[in-house]
């Protein structure tokens, strides 16, 4: 199997988790928002460096030949330096909320630059970002070692929200 472009940056298995990708219709991909993929392609133009959501590809790749798939999926789950939750979680994935963005495939936090500098591109860029589609980053002093970012529309704010874990903590206007 080879990899499947999404975008003009990103593969199907950087936003889907294996278990997700090796057993529903389609690999998951119209799991995943449209609109994220707008908008990490424009921060990952703006950031002028690669960025990475999920890395368990690589570990398939290696052992694809040798290692049956079950097998392949249960290691690249257990290991903890694979990331594979980090774009959209299945049903079977126990990272994060039960009702968070990861779980509509809304939502990614990419890695590359720091969570600082992430947020820096958005900041400067709210209307392009707000108008591909951005409606949430998390607040990057809860989340120091990750920057994590959502199309989920669900107050119909003009601007895109800044949040915690339980309550909006600012609104970046546009």
């Amino acid at each position: 199997m080879t990899r499947i472009k999404l975008s003009k940056y990103f593969y199907a298995d950087e936003l889907i988790d294996p278990r997700t990708y090796f057993n529903e219709v389609n690999h998951g991909i119209g799991l995943i928002d449209i609109h994220l993929l707008d908008c990490l392609d424009f921060i990952r133009e703006k950031a002028n460096k690669p960025l990475y959501i999920n890395t368990w590809w690589k570990y398939y790749d290696i052992n694809k030949d040798a290692t049956p798939l079950d097998v392949i999926i249960f290691n690249i789950e257990e290991n903890a330096s694979l990331r594979k939750a980090s774009g959209f979680r299945g049903k079977f994935c126990n990272v994060g909320a039960k009702f968070s963005a990861h779980r509509k495939g809304k939502a990614a936090d990419p890695k590359g630059i720091t969570p600082k500098e992430l947020e820096a591109i958005v900041r400067a860029n709210t209307t392009k970002l707000y108008n591909l589609g951005l409606r949430r980053i998390e607040d990057i002093k809860i989340t120091p070692t990750w920057f994590h970012l959502d199309t989920w529309d669900k107050n119909s704010t003009k601007g895109i929200e800044v949040v915690d874990l339980k309550k909006v903590v600012e609104v970046i206007s546009l």
